[in-house]
């Protein structure tokens, strides 16, 4: 097998977006481990033959999907009628209906409000399927948990049931197996190779379907390039024969000169000349008195009855020598020199084609035959029914008609009477109880049937209850805000215009002539209030005390106030401390990869840069999975602070909080925290994760005073590789 040198994948093929009614190939080394998304596809059939690290599938209907092994996980959400072949770490279905998944998956598959999902093994084999399995990390020993489907929205009964369904790996009529056309593969693939993960969980007589894709992702069906090859066939033997039906192969009848002369005629044009072969027969009709054989070369022969000696029969899998050439409609045997049949088989049966019966035909065989033996059964039953009731109603009958007799010689028989009598009440007992123990086991399935629905409805009224709770705190708290938002604007809008009267007051003062006297004695009271300034602390105020404890903020963050009750330059007018001069804000928003530069500044200035995970190719990967997973606090287009909100539907995580060593102490910490929890709790988190060094007070207290808990049951580990 060759593989494509490594280069810098194109962009443009990760992706497969916006398109009706067309096919798309991604061929080896299109993707190379990365991340491959398609979305918003109508009536299309996506071909992916290389591995990917995880695959993103959203709003697409009628498509078609068969996507390379993948290492991580396959996320499909808002589609309907669609179809998935693939191998990979993880599966999840969110807000899709009609979906058909063919899957190898060794951990659970999820689907979270989704509905007619059906899981089945994977059958389906694309080019060099062995090679890319290894290369995504996935181990065909590994047990296929397809069928282990995990349903977020169990005891939603507002979704349709039913949720999903799964199809046995016994039931399975077929493999199909993907090649590219002999043009496309350029020496660089391995055409039919069946993963052993696939092909070891399937029985070894199953099926193998081989499609053919070319360039531009366009099937190429095995049976639609032999259709025109077995419509030829059957005018054929009628050109061999002078347009009548070719002879029995069991007669013999002494050949003429004038049937050697037929037999000439009709001999083929061929392009090239003859030579000699070998190779396997895929089918053959007796009936029809044609078929097909594979050669070593891999040439697909077509195999007349007059290239059959007499006497000799064609099963499919029997090895032969012949002698072909190469006509206007394919290669076709001249002769059939020696035919090898396989090793018998007892379990197989054949057919008029000389190869293994239908399974689909076998099964609605076995199918009818248990339905007949049903309905036999069950007229058995009613005939012994009947019978047993006529009985009864016979002897009643005789008992009657001797008692009105009243003859003596009638008691010796009504003795037998009462003993059959007996045995038929004793019967009716039986059948009786056992009439009753079904109608109890009835009545049971039902009462377990309400307490289910019950115990599903006080489910319901609590988790409605519950966000009732949560909309109404939001909602309050949404309220609060908005009024100390309302009394901060309040309280600025009356220091301007505080400040405006007295500026124009001045001014008026300025301008008027005042005696010397009485300027010397304004600037003496001037000089008094700013020593009186100086020495006389600021009132504390109680009230707002409160409402800054409620904010987060400690009594060391107070700002230093005059006598007066004015604020100090540097302080906003509701308390909390601003970063630099007055008037300026700090922004919390998400992080885009035109601040990289910025960011690696300040991550470096704040010795917080690690080279791994900081540079510009993970953070673009990490907000192109995510682009809200990364915060920053701005002040003047300067980046002051960041942390990282990492979410995934199974876990979240707070990592990388960090503030300028120059703003520190000044809240910036706990807004960044603030949007990062109130961003989790959006997505529906109740518990994410951070770690802390061992040893840290400071950052522990930080977060403890936040409300964040330190967990025993939890042991972290780590490992250099």
């Amino acid at each position: 097998i060759f593989f494509r040198r490594s280069m810098s994948t194109n962009t443009d093929l990760l992706k497969v977006t916006k398109l009706d009614g067309q096919a798309v190939l991604r061929g080896l080394g299109t993707v190379e481990g990365k991340q491959f998304q398609v979305d918003n596809l109508k009536n299309c059939s996506v071909f992916v033959f290389d591995y990917c690290d995880s695959v993103v599938i959203d709003d697409c209907s009628n498509c078609n999907f068969v996507i390379g092994p993948t290492s991580g996980s396959v996320f499909i959400r808002d589609c309907d009628n669609c179809t998935l072949a693939v191998a990979s770490q993880q599966l999840r279905t969110r807000d899709c209906k009609k979906i058909s998944i063919s899957l190898f998956c060794p951990s659970e598959p999820v689907v979270e409000t989704s509905t007619e999902v059906n899981f089945a093994p994977l059958n389906v084999a694309i080019p060099n399927g062995n090679v890319l399995l290894e290369k995504a990390g996935l181990k065909a020993t590994d047990a296929n948990l397809y069928s282990k489907v995990h349903d977020f929205s169990k005891s939603d009964e507002n979704i349709p049931q039913p949720h999903f369904t799964t199809t046995a790996l016994e039931a399975a009529k077929e493999i199909i197996a993907y090649d590219l056309l002999p043009e496309e593969e350029g020496g660089e693939t391995q055409p039919g190779q069946i993963p052993d993960s696939i092909k070891s969980a399937f029985p070894a007589d199953v099926a193998i379907r081989r499609v053919k894709v070319d360039g531009t992702g366009n099937e190429v069906s095995e049976k639609a390039k032999e259709a025109p090859k077995e419509q030829a066939a059957k005018e054929e033997p009628k050109e061999e024969t002078g347009g009548k039906e070719a002879p029995k192969a069991t007669e013999e009848a002494a050949e003429t000169p004038s049937d050697k002369a037929a037999e000439e005629k009709a001999k083929p044009k061929l392009i090239g000349e003859e030579k000699p072969a070998s190779g396997k027969v895929k089918w053959y009709s007796q009936k029809k008195g044609f078929g097909y054989a594979t050669t070593t070369e891999g040439l697909d022969v077509s195999i007349p009855r007059t290239a059959v000696p007499k006497g000799m029969k064609l099963v499919a899998d029997a090895e032969v020598e012949m002698t072909i050439g190469e006509t206007e409609k394919g290669w076709r045997s001249l002769t059939v020199t020696k035919c090898t049949p396989p090793p018998e088989d007892p379990d197989k049966k054949e057919d008029d084609n000389g190869g293994v019966a239908d399974p689909e035909a076998e099964a609605e065989r076995a199918a009818a035959k248990k339905l007949k033996d049903e309905e036999r059964r069950e007229r058995k039953k009613l005939k012994e029914k009947e019978r047993r009731e006529k009985k009864k109603e016979e002897k009643r009958e005789a008992a009657a008609k001797k008692e009105k007799d009243g003859a003596k010689d009638g008691e010796a028989p009504k003795e037998a009477e009462t003993k059959g009598d007996k045995k038929d009440k004793k019967d009716d007992k039986k059948s009786n109880d056992k009439d009753k123990e079904e109608d109890k086991d009835k009545e049971q399935e039902k009462k377990d049937k309400k307490r289910e629905k019950r115990e599903r409805e006080k489910e319901r009224k609590k988790e409605k209850k519950a966000k009732e709770k949560e909309e109404k705190e939001k909602k309050e708290k949404e309220e609060q805000e908005k009024k100390e938002k309302e009394e901060e604007e309040g309280g600025k809008k009356k220091k301007k215009e505080k400040k405006k009267k007295g500026t124009e007051e001045e001014k008026k003062e300025e301008e008027k002539p005042a005696p010397v006297e009485a300027t010397d004695k304004k600037k003496k009271k001037k000089e008094k209030e700013a020593e009186a300034k100086k020495e006389v602390p600021a009132p504390v105020d109680e009230a707002s005390k409160k409402k800054k404890k409620k904010r987060g903020q400690n009594d060391v963050d107070e700002p230093p106030a005059t006598s007066g009750g004015t604020r100090l330059p540097g302080t906003s007018s509701t308390g909390s401390p601003t970063s630099n001069a007055r008037g300026k804000k700090i922004h919390v928003m998400h992080y885009t990869d035109e601040r990289h530069q910025q960011m690696k500044t300040f991550l470096n200035e704040s010795d917080m840069y690690v080279k791994t995970l900081d540079n510009r190719q993970m953070l673009r990967r990490q907000i192109e999975f995510d682009p809200t997973s990364i915060l920053i606090a701005v002040e003047d287009e300067v980046i002051i602070g960041t942390v990282y909100v990492l979410y995934n539907p199974w876990q979240a995580f707070i990592y990388h909080l960090c503030v300028h060593p120059e703003h520190r102490n000044k809240s910036v910490a706990n807004l960044l925290m603030d949007r990062a929890e109130v961003q989790l709790k959006a997505r529906g988190v109740h518990c994410p994760t951070l770690f802390v060094e061992a040893g840290n007070k400071t950052v522990s207290a930080f977060y403890e005073k936040r409300g964040w808990f330190a967990t025993d049951h939890c042991l972290c580990m780590g490992k250099d590789l």
